[in-house]
Formats: structure tokens, C-alpha cells, sequence
């Protein structure tokens, strides 16, 4: 009897670790809150139009923390290469010597809309 509770103990550690592995194969990584709070940000500051200088480099800086914050989590390359590629559309609108309104304004809502995108992303990720 002792021998069968051993076995079926092992089984069953056997099992759900093996379950855990494979969930982390197919990308199912946990909600990650700091994750989602970096994203959130970057979305409110880029949809408030604000094209000063101060906003600009606020956001350049929260988009680089978002791409090296998601960079080396296991199973997260979805959210690392969308982070990385928003942030390289912020740093083309950060490295641009005096945009003009309409040039930031749009660009600013392209980024908008990628960080949402991101959003949504992340927030699904299972809890």
C-alpha cells in the first residue's frame, strides 16, 4: 500500500510538472502586473497628444523599460517583439529634430493604438 501511495505521488508531481512545462511551450505566460502597468502608461501619455519635449522623452524611456522589462521572461517573445517595435516607433518620433504638430500628433496616435493592442495582449494573458 505505501508503495502504491509513492508511486501514484510521483505520478501525479510527474504530471503537473509536466503540465507547467507544456503550458510555458504554447506561451502561456501569467498576467504580468508591472508588465501591464508600463503598457498603460505608455498608452496614456501617447494619447494625450502631448508633443513637448518632456512627453516625448517620458515616453521614449517608458518604451525602452517595456522592451527591457519583456526581453528575456521565457515564453514572452509575443510581448517582447510588440514592445520592441513600439519602441522603435517612439524612438523614430524621439530621435526627429522639431516634428511638426501634425507629424507627432499622428504618430503619437499609431503608437497609441499599438500600445492598446499590447494591452489587450497582456491583459489576456491567464491569471
Amino acid at each position: 500500500m505505501k508503495k502504491l501511495f509513492i508511486c501514484c505521488t510521483i505520478t501525479t508531481i510527474t504530471l503537473l510538472s509536466g503540465c507547467s512545462n507544456i503550458m510555458g511551450i504554447v506561451g502561456m505566460q501569467p498576467f504580468d502586473n508591472k508588465e501591464y502597468g508600463l503598457i498603460v502608461d505608455i498608452r496614456t501619455k501617447a494619447n494625450t497628444g502631448d508633443c513637448s519635449k518632456e512627453n516625448l522623452q517620458s515616453l521614449y524611456s517608458d518604451t525602452r523599460t517595456l522592451k527591457n522589462y519583456t526581453q528575456y521572461i521565457p515564453h514572452n517573445n509575443k510581448t517582447s517583439s510588440m514592445a520592441t517595435d513600439l519602441n522603435k516607433l517612439v524612438e523614430e518620433l524621439h530621435k526627429k529634430e522639431n516634428p511638426s504638430n501634425v507629424y507627432c500628433k499622428l504618430k503619437l496616435n499609431i503608437v497609441t493604438q499599438s500600445a492598446e493592442e499590447i494591452q489587450r495582449v497582456v491583459g489576456n494573458k491567464p491569471r
